[in-house]
């Protein structure tokens, strides 16, 4: 597998386990947590998500 390839294939592993994670904390915040709170998490999860989702390319590429 050549360098490319195989920096791309760490990217998708990395992006699907962001997504696992993120969705598994957005079941937890959603049953858990009352309104106002939950509404604070959930925001504060999508920011490190997206965070995340363009970081992590950056890194792996560089």
């Amino acid at each position: 597998m050549s360098d490319l390839q195989s920096k791309l294939f760490k990217i998708v592993n990395f992006e699907v386990a962001d997504a696992v994670i993120f969705l598994s904390s957005l079941i937890v915040a959603s049953e858990a947590l009352e309104n106002n709170t939950r509404k604070i998490v959930l925001i504060i999860l999508w920011i490190l998500w997206i965070t995340s989702a363009i970081l992590t390319p950056i890194f792996i590429l560089k």
